[in-house]
């Protein structure tokens, strides 16, 4: 019993987590100083937001196909799945957090690199995201990077623009 309280509790950090960053991500919340510490200590917030930062967007390709596919269950097992690659790969790298921000987008929010060289890995970075996905969940991902952002308070701004180009799927999408 103990071993289902505590996993409720992780689930419900998660899920609390999730949504916070998410306000912030589409604009809706402002935080400074010390609530924002507080805020990413108790939901336990890898990248530091007052740090500047990168985003990727990951849009599942194929979704309606998905949903036709899978009930929902499995649709979340899947997505945390996606999730998981995502952040596994990423924190060997840099200090991250994946956002499941809905249907068939999940965000990556990492530390900006600071140097031109790290810069310059982030594409083989999202390339190995996308690999390991098809290898492991036969699922393909469209990824959408974002320009840098020097402060949390302009997110909601580079998130606009990503979620946009991220209609499009040029280059690596389907």
């Amino acid at each position: 019993k103990s071993d289902e309280f505590a996993r409720k509790q992780r689930d419900q950090r998660q899920i609390l987590k999730d949504n916070w960053l998410k306000e912030i991500i589409l604009g809706n919340k402002n935080v400074r100083g010390l609530e924002l510490n507080a805020k990413m200590e108790e939901l336990n917030i890898q990248t530091n937001l007052e740090r500047p930062m990168r985003i990727v967007l990951f849009r599942m390709d194929g979704y309606q196909e998905f949903l036709n596919r899978y009930n929902e269950r499995d649709r979340r097992l899947l997505k945390f799945a996606v999730s998981n690659i995502i952040s596994d790969i990423c924190s060997t790298y840099f200090k991250c957090d994946v956002i499941d921000l809905d249907t068939d987008k999940l965000l990556l929010l990492m530390e900006s690199a600071e140097s031109e060289e790290a810069e310059t890995g982030l594409t083989p970075l999202v390339q190995r995201i996308q690999g390991a996905t098809s290898d492991y969940l036969q699922l393909s991902l469209s990824a959408t990077i974002g320009n840098p952002v020097q402060s949390i308070y302009a997110i909601h701004e580079v998130y606009a623009d990503v979620l946009a180009l991220s209609l499009y799927r040029l280059i690596a999408g389907k």
